[in-house]
């Protein structure tokens, strides 16, 4: 059984293989050009000023809300790791994987097959699970690495918090995780794969807008909890030097419950 169970992980790994670079590389970029932004405007002094005078605060919600602080290049590169579009390279493996993994092999009928080799459900679910959590935590280590690359290429006006982007990334690991085993869950109770992808999109989407949205109108804030972005705050991270033990446990609550659904539907379901 536990080789079976291996060889599941392994084969997912190398089918994702090309998804996990893609997100991998693309955060890593993100950040590196963000380290080589910093000597190009001026000394963080002038970016603080800029950012706290001129830009909307719609712009200061998308960098960070209220716990943003470009005083620092550490601050500045920690945008990086909120960006939408690194957001949303996380959230490709974190989505796409669980789509192909579950929703799109009933779909095709190939999942018949692979558990009549015999392969019991529980064993393929948690395989695929394993395979996320893997993903995710390959995709963040390339992302810190990304980060430290772009510490050594510039030299910044500060010394590079190494210690600190480990946490980020530690957290970006587990907001990946999040996404993942609700997509999970979703995936593991569809048919039909385009459905899966598109419901389990929203959830996201909504999530990142309704922190948006608790940040720019008062009357929202009362919603805030609601957003998984909330447990997500890189600039309070390297503020405070540690991950709050809040986001750790509704992140990881998150992923836990997700994944326990995903597996518990599609050992129950029909296919």
């Amino acid at each position: 059984m536990a080789r079976r169970w291996i060889a599941l992980v392994a084969g997912g790994l190398r089918d994702r293989l090309a998804l996990i670079a893609l997100s991998a590389l693309g955060i890593a970029v993100i950040q590196i050009l963000f380290a080589i932004f910093v000597p190009t405007l001026g000394g963080m002094s002038v970016i603080a000023q800029y950012i706290q005078k001129i830009l909307p605060s719609s712009v200061r919600a998308i960098l960070g809300g209220e716990s943003i602080d470009l005083s620092t290049s550490n601050g500045f590169l920690a945008i990086g790791a909120l960006h939408p579009l690194a957001l949303v390279l996380g959230a490709a493996f974190a989505i796409g994987h669980p789509v192909r993994s579950f929703a799109w092999q009933i779909q095709s009928g190939t999942i018949e097959l692979i558990l009549a080799r015999p392969v019991r459900r529980w064993v393929y679910a948690t395989a695929q699970i394993a395979v996320l959590a893997a993903g995710a935590a390959a995709i963040a280590a390339v992302g810190w690495f990304g980060s430290y690359l772009g510490s050594i290429i510039v030299v910044l006006p500060h010394p590079f918090d190494a210690a600190g982007f480990v946490r980020i990334a530690g957290l970006g690991c587990l907001l990946m995780l999040g996404v993942g085993g609700v997509a999970s869950a979703i995936a593991a109770a569809s048919s039909d794969a385009a459905r899966a992808a598109t419901i389990a999109a929203i959830f996201p989407v909504f999530s990142y807008l309704l922190h948006l949205a608790a940040q720019l109108w008062p009357p929202m804030s009362v919603l805030r909890w609601a957003s998984f972005m909330q447990y997500y705050s890189p600039h309070r991270i390297l503020a405070e030097g540690a991950v709050p033990p809040g986001s750790i446990a509704a992140l990881g609550g998150l992923a836990l419950a997700g994944s326990l659904a995903a597996v518990v539907i599609f050992v129950r379901r029909d296919l």
